[in-house]
């Protein structure tokens, strides 16, 4: 398969495929994400093939069209302020006359939200959820040869307050053009088990599903292998036979001697191949790959990880990345995996939707346990926040009326909630780092939208608490029947209702958000119960839950990444509870979480403001205070070591011992002077840790830090640049909140420029950025040319930058 350009149409994409019928390539998948043409605005009769769309914007997926509005009050704080509406995406293609016969079928990795799909002018269908993968076959409704093909999109977020946070708008995810033969594995048609492992051997067990598309009975042969990179571990055949129009599932059994197993230390993955032979000849190729793992949890000792009690140390992830809002390129996720990894975690919750593919991919790659998250809402809608933190649209002088949205996932749950779960599950159950599906997310807060009988502010005309036991029982099901082998559970929000209505009960281990108050109580009363921390705050205490109780396996902080959204009255327009902001800046409690976390010997030190009281106090990670001069400013540190000494230019502070901090923070009083504040850390008397803070002078000159410094030009790879102000030695300059401008040429593009200011209403899409607090940042990506990308950045009274990146 190739692509080439035709001058008569936009967009076109041609296949040429030099076998026949059966012949080789069995299977040609295809990135589909080039080459799209868009308009913002309803456009009637744009399916139509007919339809001009020579004056609509080209693009490349994926793309997220609310990312690169303006901020407004008009809109929703939970959707971060931007706004939604109705986009519609085209693009045109060829097909050779030589695949005629050939199945083509075309798959979504998400579209959010409403979507619907043309091909040629013929309705398709319609997939409401913005976070599911869905595909439909093309090939009754395709032209062949000259004959142009036109797909058609129209994507509709008019309710632009139908989520809590941060969902973006538009074609958010790839999409996939597949050509199969007519008998052909099905779409997520393998499973793979791993139900008995030990040191010496392990069980691995496979059901395929194959599929019929002809009008004529097949016989075939369904052949599996498992491959080690670089060797054939073992082989299989089955013979059967398929009914015309019909699919069949084989089931298979391997044995694995001396299993690689994956963990979060070691994630190794195997490859299973699949294929299809009729009459000899390959009919279906796929490769799958796999973990050779096994797990448990238990009620009394916690968590297993192939025979090995393990804590799970876990963050919560949202779907947006800043700058780029839901539209995500895969290096930046494993630029915040990587941060995470370094941070200690080794579990993430993909809260509260189906993640993207790519997500669970680097997740099995890189040794990530993960709670893969289905819905936030059931079949009633929760309230959405309009103009601030639980505040909805107010009304009225005294602003005493609020009327909230909670139109949302609810208003098709009924529906597609079956369908949506099992196409989640499908899809996901092959990564060894699933280890929980999770069928919802506080869907039992009190009052939001399930009425509390239980509680002083009783609402009876609200939905009866116990109707919340109902639905999970069936979406209980639901998953079980489509893998049996994963335990369900559910981040609940109200446990002592839950425990009464038997909503609890229902689930194989129960999720906790932020009820470290009930565990001692409902372990005595319920022995048998196995519990998680499945949302929880990032204080030492929540952690002592865990780490003190055998029975409490581990947590998931929220939140691990800032993100868009769930915001503030405006201009806040964006979660700052992440341990890292939306440019990837560590922030103060990513140390905190190390100190705690990591292994690796570590020390941080920051200032308490002294302008602010209490233990709200905000922490700063410099050493400005000329106003302060000569009075006392506490310090902090947050180390895993056994000891740190503090040192200001030179003069030793004191030393603080870890097991003798309050809360393992090490505090210091110091009395303060310009210059260099420096911390050792020592184990015994072994130095294994350094940190300092330098007093800096006037911003003087610009820095460009690309964090790669060569990519790969396939027009979708990135390198995430921070831009720092500093003085004339290097130092970032805290207050410094200079406008930096960009210039870019090359074979590369700005996809978008951000801070860490959650009041900031700049554009994110534009070649100007103020830094906050002396940073920020610019993301290239590959225009998938190769060749040089050229970056300068200036600003009135700064020494400019100037960086080259490489793409090739």
């Amino acid at each position: 398969m190739r692509i080439c350009q035709v001058s008569t149409i936009t967009a076109v994409l041609i296949l040429f495929l030099a076998t026949a019928l059966f012949g080789q390539p069995a299977r040609e998948k295809r990135n589909f994400d080039a080459g799209w043409k868009f308009h913002l605005g309803e456009v009637h009769g744009a399916e139509f093939i007919s339809f001009n769309d020579s004056e609509w914007r080209s693009l490349d997926l994926p793309h997220d069209w609310s990312i690169e509005g303006e901020f407004s009050r008009e809109f929703a704080s939970g959707q971060g302020y931007l706004p939604g509406g109705i986009g519609w995406y085209r693009k045109t293609f060829e097909l050779p006359e030589n695949i005629k016969g050939k199945r083509i079928q075309l798959l979504f990795d998400g579209v959010y939200q409403n979507s619907e799909v043309w091909i040629n002018g013929e309705y398709l269908g319609k997939r409401p959820f913005g976070f599911i993968s869905f595909s439909y076959d093309l090939t009754e409704h395709l032209n062949y040869g000259d004959t142009p093909n036109v797909v058609a999109v129209k994507v509709d977020h008019t309710n632009f307050a139908d989520a809590r946070w941060y969902t973006g708008s538009g074609i958010t995810r790839q999409v996939w053009l597949k050509v199969l033969n007519p008998v052909h594995l099905g779409q997520w048609g393998t499973f793979i088990r791993t139900p008995e492992v030990t040191g010496d051997e392990a069980v691995v067990r496979v059901t395929t599903t194959v599929v019929n598309d002809s009008d004529e009975e097949q016989t075939v042969e369904v052949r599996s292998s498992i491959e080690d990179p670089g060797s054939e571990i073992g082989e299989t055949e089955d013979e059967i036979t398929i009914p015309p129009n019909s699919k069949r599932k084989v089931d298979q059994e391997f044995k694995v001697n001396n299993p690689d197993l994956w963990s979060t230390e070691n994630p190794h993955l195997y490859s299973h191949v699949s294929e299809i032979r009729r009459d000899g000849e390959l009919s279906d190729r796929q490769e799958t790959r796999f973990g050779v793992r096994t797990y448990r949890f238990d009620a009394q000792e916690g968590f297993f990880l192939n025979g090995q009690s393990m804590l799970i140390k876990g963050v919560c992830l949202h779907n947006d990345a800043g700058s780029m809002g839901s539209a995500v390129p895969v290096q930046e996720w494993r630029d915040r995996l990587v941060l995470m990894k370094e941070m200690g975690a080794n579990a993430i919750r993909t809260s509260h939707n189906p993640p993207a593919p790519e997500l669970l991919d680097l997740a099995d790659e890189m040794g990530f346990l993960v709670m893969n998250e289905a819905f936030d809402e059931w079949e009633i809608g929760k309230k959405k926040w309009i103009q601030g933190w639980n505040v909805g649209q107010e009304e009225g002088a005294a602003g005493l009326t609020k009327y909230y949205s909670q139109h949302g996932y609810s208003d098709f749950f009924e529906e597609w909630a079956k369908r949506d779960i099992q196409d989640f599950v499908r899809r996901d159950r092959n990564h060894p780092s699933v280890i929980m599906w999770s069928i919802g997310n506080e869907v039992d807060y009190p009052n939001d939208p399930y009425t509390d009988p239980y509680r002083d502010e009783y609402q009876p005309w609200r939905p009866s608490g116990y109707n919340v036991t109902e639905i999970a029982r069936k979406l209980y099901d639901y998953v079980k029947e489509i893998d049996p082998t994963r335990p369900i559970t559910a981040a609940v929000a109200n446990t002592p209702l839950a425990n009464k209505t038997g909503y609890a009960a229902v689930l194989d281990v129960v999720g906790y958000n932020y009820q470290e108050e009930y565990y001692e109580d409902d372990h005595k009363q319920f022995p048998d119960r196995k519990i998680i921390g499945s949302e929880n705050g990032d204080s030492y205490e929540a952690w002592l839950t865990v780490k003190n109780n055998d029975y409490i396996p581990g947590q998931f902080l929220w939140t691990g990444v800032d993100y868009m959204g769930e915001a503030g009255r405006f201009p806040n327009r964006s979660s700052g509870s992440g341990l890292v902001s939306l440019s990837n800046e560590k922030k103060p409690g990513f140390y905190f979480r190390q100190s705690l976390w990591s292994d690796e010997p570590m020390v941080y030190i920051a200032a308490v403001d002294p302008s602010e009281e209490g233990p709200w106090a905000d922490i700063e990670s410099h050493w400005n205070w000329e106003e302060y001069r000569g009075d006392e400013v506490e310090v902090i540190a947050y180390s895993n070591a056994e000891e740190v000494e503090l040192f200001l230019d030179g003069e030793s502070q004191g030393v603080r011992r870890t097991a003798d901090a309050d809360n393992h923070i090490l505090r210091w009083k110091v009395s303060y002077e310009p210059g260099k504040l420096h911390a050792v850390a020592r184990n015994g008397s072994r130095e294994v840790a350094t940190y300092e803070l330098i007093t800096t002078g006037e911003p003087s000159q610009i820095v460009l830090n690309p964090n790669r410094s060569t990519i790969r030009a396939n027009g979708k790879d990135i390198s995430s640049v921070q831009v720092l102000v500093t003085d004339k030695d290097g130092a970032v300059v805290p207050s410094a909140e200079n406008m930096i401008n960009f210039e870019l040429d090359g074979a590369g593009k700005n996809i978008g420029v951000g801070s860490s200011n959650h009041n900031s209403l700049e554009p994110y899409k534009a070649d100007h950025r103020k830094v906050y607090q002396g940073k920020a940042r610019i993301v290239i990506q590959s225009n998938g040319e190769k060749g040089t990308i050229n970056l300068r950045a200036t600003s009135e009274g700064l020494a400019p930058a100037e960086v080259t990146i490489v793409s090739n």
